[in-house]
């Protein structure tokens, strides 16, 4: 049986289980006992929506694969801005594709969520609210991921 040649870089299976290790990692250093400051959450969501915006500009540039996979990520940030919308209040806020400071493209997607990646740890870290916690643990994990599936 001929012996396929191994991909460079981190395997699916590496990248869900670096962002579980990441998840666990994140939600034991948020600690329960102060109230979660509300504009945590907001910046969450501003970035989230942020996100999105970069994912629609970069979009039409790809095909095959590679929209598969931005379409798929794009779909994680509308959860997370759901979810955040959702436990903050808040009602829907458009951001437009001129919030992309740069030249639309994969690369600057990638730079851009390992930004969103190390605000949703910090965010997690500074607000110790149980639920908030758990909500940006789990939001730095899949930008972390995110920040993996792009690399190439």
């Amino acid at each position: 049986m001929p012996v396929s040649p191994r991909r460079r870089g981190a395997s699916r299976r590496a990248v869900l289980l670096g962002g579980l290790a990441l998840f666990s990692a994140v939600s034991v250093a948020c600690s329960p006992d102060v109230h979660v400051v509300e504009h945590f959450l907001d910046g969450a969501l501003r970035t989230s929506r942020t996100m999105i915006a970069r994912y629609d500009a970069v979009l039409p540039t790809v095909d095959g694969d590679r929209q598969a996979l931005l379409t798929a990520l794009r779909a994680d940030h509308e959860a997370h801005a759901s979810a955040l919308a959702l436990r903050i209040g808040a009602g829907a806020s458009l951001i437009t594709a001129a919030a992309f400071d740069a030249e639309p493209s994969v690369k600057e997607l990638r730079k851009a969520e390992s930004e969103a990646h190390k605000e949703a740890v910090d965010q997690c870290v500074a607000s110790e609210e149980p639920q908030a916690a758990r909500l940006l643990a789990s939001i730095a994990a899949s930008r972390a991921a995110h920040r993996e599936l792009l690399h190439g």
